[in-house]
């Protein structure tokens, strides 16, 4: 199965890598995976973890382009090793990461004497690769059904990540830090005071629709404060229906105060803090 990493937003394959965009920038001092599904044919011996710190639009720009990445850990399994922990006494800050099968346990004559049929899981000879029972060519994905013409029997699938030899899980522990890409080129200066600008502008923006809700939050406290006033003078007083409708509207005045300030208020001030976090970064 294709590897699963927690909090991650896009994932691009090759045949023995796994790229991955994790949601924001993070402090990583821990990765653990779990292998399941062990096929003994062929299992890995080495990975290869790699990050940056570099924001992108897609992880796709980051494709191919081995400049880009710095090695984090060159990890050795023993063959049929189900869990590995790898551990980063000095952590590492990555947007991105990249999870490389560099090495296999392979047992060449049996994986290329016969396949696996992805749609009856007949055992089909490799050569010519078709499925007599149901005329499926055995080199296609099993999930996806995607063929790699370049590469016949690839470790992962290039199209989903899939992986007909393993199940890979991986978890990582971390927590959300606040990080920018290195100014190291002109080009890199003029797309951080275009960023700068652009996050200027949208703390503006959100200041005003934060200070905007404060008419509103005060009316809905007037309106609470003067029934607990009311109420205050009317002790003793057998409650009547204007006193159950006095109720009914404070009533409505609480929910509506905790709705705004609990929803929209909140969701105002955590965006502006973090804008407030990367423009000090930044800067």
């Amino acid at each position: 199965q294709q590897s699963n990493v927690l909090f991650q937003i896009d994932s691009k394959f090759t045949t023995t890598t796994q790229i991955v965009k994790l949601v924001g920038s993070h402090t990583i001092s821990k990765i653990t995976l779990r292998i399941g599904d062990l096929k003994r044919t062929k299992m890995v011996r080495t990975i290869n973890i790699f990050y940056n710190n570099r924001s992108v639009q897609a992880v796709v720009e980051l494709k191919n382009k081995p400049a880009m990445w710095h090695k984090a850990k060159k990890v050795t399994l023993a063959s049929g090793q189900t869990e590995v922990k790898m551990e980063f006494p000095l952590p590492i800050v990555a947007c991105n990461l990249m999870i490389e099968y560099s090495d296999f346990y392979e047992n060449i004559q049996a994986s290329s004497e016969t396949l696996q049929c992805p749609r009856c899981s007949a055992s089909v000879p490799a050569n010519p690769g078709v499925c007599a029972n149901c005329g499926e060519n055995v080199f296609q994905c099993h999930k996806c059904r995607a063929i790699n013409y370049d590469e016949k029997d690839p470790f992962l699938c290039h199209a989903c990540g899939f992986c007909k030899y393993a199940k890979f899980d991986y978890t990582l522990l971390g927590r959300p830090c606040c990080a920018v890409d290195p100014i190291e080129s002109d080009e890199d200066r003029k797309k951080t005071v275009a960023t700068i600008n652009t996050l200027l502008e949208k703390a503006d923006r959100v200041y005003k629709q934060l200070i905007g809700n404060k008419p509103t939050l005060e009316l809905l406290l007037l309106k609470i404060s003067e029934h607990r006033l009311d109420r205050g003078m009317d002790e003793g007083i057998p409650p009547n229906n204007s006193a159950g409708g006095s109720s009914t509207q404070v009533n409505r005045a609480i929910q509506l105060l905790a709705q705004r300030y609990c929803g929209e208020c909140k969701g105002s001030f955590e965006e502006l803090s973090k804008i407030i976090q990367v423009q000090h970064w930044d800067n």
